[in-house]
């Protein structure tokens, strides 16, 4: 049954529970957890490297098909005689079709992903705010599943998007790749009092099978102050909070009212600092 939520995500397959109670066990991409805040890896560096390879050898490959398949049609039109007339205006209509391909594959495909790689720097983690019921992403701009995108952006490589979302607006849907074996995670941010959805954040991508959703139900149990969310789940212990901002804050542009945000104890509290930072 498609999700009530609409537009529906492309691949979608199931919106998740949401709620405590949700049994889990300790996810090794939990980066760093305290009483108010949690930080969540999504993207490891292993997979970017890796990922990048492999999505470029099957773009090549993709690109050599078709170049072959253009050939072999221009051969089938010549020898048929149901196409072009004149053999050198057949050969240079497959030479565009060929050229328009290799641009629909860089432009829709392949260059995403490489940027979304190579600029997605220290795990891109994304904070959950358990007292303010605040989220925030620090991202860079390929790091989504956008089809279309604004052309002038592929000479930004390192433009990023810096969000303040509302856990009760946020939604987890499962979305699957690779005819159903690999799974991801999308949190899907929707319009106050609507079914409309506006955005949408990746959570955790490129899974296989059921690990892929303890994450979203530990983070449930967080975010409604569930026992089941261990404070020592992370990879950081609680008093270590500096050490886990030296190695993946600072540095990346996080604005410093958000990373004071991160231990906002109330919505009060939060209106208090975002008033001592007026650029935000």
């Amino acid at each position: 049954m498609p999700s009530k939520y609409q537009p529906q995500l492309f691949c979608w397959h199931a919106d998740l529970q949401k709620g405590s109670n949700l049994l889990s066990s300790p996810e090794k991409n939990i980066i760093y957890v305290n009483d108010n805040y949690c930080a969540i890896r999504r993207i490891k560096k292993t997979w970017q490297v890796f990922g990048s390879i492999v999505f470029f050898v099957i773009c090549l490959l993709a690109l050599l098909i078709l170049k072959h398949a253009c050939e072999f049609l221009y051969e089938v039109d010549l020898q048929e005689d149901v196409g072009f007339q004149c053999g050198k205006e057949g050969k240079i209509f497959f030479q565009f079709l060929t050229i328009f391909g290799l641009v629909c594959f860089l432009y829709l495909a392949f260059l995403p992903r490489l940027y979304m790689d190579i600029f997605s720097r220290r795990g891109c983690p994304i904070i959950f705010n358990r007292k303010t019921q605040k989220v925030y992403i620090n991202e860079n701009y390929f790091f989504n599943f956008k089809l279309l995108r604004n052309p002038l952006y592929y000479l930004l490589p390192f433009k990023k998007r810096i969000k303040e979302y509302d856990w009760r607006l946020l939604q987890g849907v499962m979305r699957y790749e690779s005819r159903g074996r690999r799974q991801s995670i999308v949190l899907m941010v929707f319009k106050p009092n609507s079914s409309l959805a506006i955005d949408h954040i990746i959570l955790d991508r490129d899974r296989i099978g059921k690990e892929n959703v303890d994450i979203w139900f530990w983070i449930n149990n967080f975010m409604s102050f569930h026992d089941l969310a261990n404070l020592n789940h992370g990879n950081y212990k609680a008093h270590q909070e500096h050490n886990f901002k030296y190695h993946y804050i600072e540095g990346q542009g996080w604005p410093k009212w958000m990373i004071e945000a991160f231990n906002a104890i109330s919505l009060q509290h939060l209106s208090a600092i975002k008033q001592r930072y007026p650029e935000n």
